[in-house]
Order: C-alpha cells, then structure tokens, then sequence
C-alpha cells in the first residue's frame, strides 16, 4: 500500500481516519462529495461530532431518506433500522446505534466489519440525517491505536424496507377490511365501509362511491366522505348524455388515473375543485371515486390498491345482489306453496261432502245385496 497513497482517497464510501481518543485526523474527498462535509474541517474534530445515535430521530421521506420509529430514552430502534439478527451483535445489542460503542471499539484497536458494524448516523451539510452503516478497521501508527472508520449511506436500502413494510401493513389492513366488509348484508351498508377503508386506512380522505340505477340509466352518488362532502359539496349524477370521466370509466370497465383533471377532455367541470382522481369501475354495479385537490396526488401504488379494493367491493355487491335474489326466490316459493296448501284445503273440503254420501250409499247397496246373497264383484 506505501506504493499507492492516492488508493484510500479513491474510496468511494466516506471514509476517516480515527486516533485512538475518537478524534478524527483526516477523511477521504467522498466525505466531501456524499455528505457535503469539508474533510479539512473536520480534522481535529471528535467523530461524535460526525456520527450520530438514531435514537429520537426523524427522516426527512422528502428526501428519500426513511422514518424512524424510536422510543425516547433508550436506542430501541424501528425495524426498518433493526440490524440483522444472524449478524455477530445480534439484533438486541443496542450497542450498534451506539457512538460510544464505535470510540470504546477504536480506543480498544478492535475491528468491526459492515456485516457486524454499527448503524449510526451522519448529519450531511444541509442539516439531513443520513442513516449509515459504519465499520472500523484498526491499525497501529508509531504504536498509537488508529482506525479507518467508513460510513456507507443505507438511506435507499432504509426506503425499500419502509416501502417493504407498509405494502405488508397495506396487505393486511386489505385483508382485515375485506372480512369486515363481508359482514355487510345491503349495498348502502357495503359502499360506506368502502368509503371509510379509503378514508380511515389509505389515508385519502376524498372518495365517493356513484352505483347504477337502472331505471334512471345513470350512476345516483350514494355515499362520500366528510372531506369530500366539504371539498366538493353538492355530488352530481353522472349519465350517457352528460360528459365526464367517471361515467367513461363506468362504461369502459377501465380503472383510469387522471394525473390533472384540467388536461382530461371528459371532465365533468371546468372548474372542478378536484385536481387528480382515480376512478375504478364496480362492474356493472357502479364506480368508486377518489381524490386530491392537488395534481400528481397518487401514485401505480395507489391506482394497485384502488383496483384490489375495488374488486373486492365488487365481489361483495355480487355476493348482496345473489343474496337478495335468493331471499326474493325463498319468499316467492313461500307464497306459493302458501297457495297451494289453501287449495288443497278448499279441495278437500268441498270433496269430503259427496265422497261422504257416496260411501255412505255404498254400503246400503252392499247389505242388500248382501241379503239376497248377490255376489257382485265390481263392488269392490
């Protein structure tokens, strides 16, 4: 390595030299260029003053950098920061997210790899908490401790675990609303659970549900949200003879996402409060309708979500109409077997009376008969 000086500056993961007291005594230009930090000013600095502990702190998501869920007073991390448990410390160690930890393992001229490093953090130069993982490789200068200690930026690895975990929460709060909604016995009832799934769990507080009527041939608004109600207030029938996206989806069967309604030459209004939409069809049943007062407001994510619920909002309506059906078909066999038992009585009834005389006239013929020892076979 004497042979290549210029090899450590090449690194392009942040790297700095540590002396044995913690203080940092050079670092690399990609401190520079991944962090906005001067190396030159850092010099002489203690590397606390560099790396963080995650404990109490809030990503900036703006930034694509993932939030962290931390208990105040401890270094209990969110399992987006949790550190693998097949690792050497183990997930339980909070010496990981620990500064102290990394000067105690410097001090002490041990070496720490990436795989069994800490997760700290780095504040960059415009005030972002970076979350990195940090490992420390010891050495010896003049029989003084040294340590080269580099952070590498995990923050989009901390987004695909964040993103990871709320598909999984998106999944189950599905999961758990789906077995709620099959508990709904009317399509009024079905369309205000659907509502409030959009509103209370997805966290899209403007959405409406239009079903068919059949004999208007038009989509009648059922249910809406509070905030749709305040945004958008009085909510219009939709029809073939009238313009707008939601009847074009109705009559497509296709879920469409208008980015900016202004731009869509199906709009219902000109000037239309609402600036982006998604709008799913529910079969033949009607469609569902959600909102933002903003363009751009929903993501494939959504529109992914949207098509799931509303297939399963869909499957329920079909569940409710086969349902009413075969109350309607129980009730009607009811009435008719109803009519049927009556006229069986009246049959009865009217009958008994002549059968009655008739039998009665029978056996008269038979004793006399009988007495005059006629034998007549057809009697029988």
């Amino acid at each position: 390595m004497d042979r290549f000086p210029e090899a450590i500056d090449a690194t392009p993961d942040p790297t700095f030299v540590v002396d044995g007291d913690g203080v940092v005594r050079a670092g690399t230009p990609s401190v520079e260029a991944v962090f906005g930090l001067d190396p030159a000013a850092l010099a002489g600095r203690p590397i606390d003053d560099v790396l963080e502990n995650p404990s109490g702190l809030e990503w900036d998501e703006s930034a694509s950098i993932a939030t962290l869920d931390t208990d105040s007073g401890d270094h209990t991390v969110d399992s987006a920061v949790t550190p693998d448990p097949t690792s050497a410390e183990g997930a339980d160690d909070d010496s990981r997210h620990d500064v102290d930890a990394l000067i105690d393992t410097v001090c002490a001229g041990e070496s720490r790899s990436l795989a069994d490093g800490f997760e700290l953090v780095v504040r960059r130069s415009d005030g972002v908490a970076v979350p990195v993982r940090v490992s420390v490789g010891a050495f010896e200068l003049d029989g003084d401790p040294y340590a080269v200690v580099t952070a590498i930026d995990v923050s989009n690895e901390r987004t695909r675990q964040l993103a990871l975990r709320r598909r999984t929460e998106t999944l189950e709060s599905l999961h758990e609303a789906t077995r709620e909604l099959l508990k709904t016995t009317d399509r009024e009832a079905a369309a205000e659970a659907a509502v409030a799934y959009v509103d209370d769990v997805l966290g899209h507080p403007i959405a409406a549900i239009w079903l068919y009527d059949e004999e208007e041939d038009a989509l009648e608004p059922i249910v809406w949200t509070d905030t749709a109600d305040a945004v958008v207030g009085d909510h219009p029938t939709f029809d073939a003879d009238g313009r707008s996206i939601t009847w074009e989806v109705f009559e497509s069967g296709e879920p469409t996402y208008v980015a900016d309604v202004s731009d869509d030459p199906d709009r219902y209004s000109d000037d239309a409060t609402i600036r982006s939409e998604l709008v799913v069809p529910l079969g033949r049943y009607g469609v569902l309708n959600v909102g933002a007062t903003t363009t751009g407001a929903f993501d494939d994510s959504d529109l992914a979500v949207a098509r799931i619920w509303a297939a399963t909002v869909t499957m329920v309506l079909v569940r409710i109409e086969r349902e009413r059906q075969l109350r309607r078909r129980e009730a009607e066999v009811a009435r008719e077997r109803d009519r049927l038992e009556e006229f069986a009585s009246l049959v009865s009834h009217d009958l008994r009376s002549p059968l009655n005389v008739a039998a009665g006239n029978l056996e008269i013929v038979s004793n006399r008969l009988g007495q005059e020892s006629v034998d007549v076979e057809e009697l029988g």
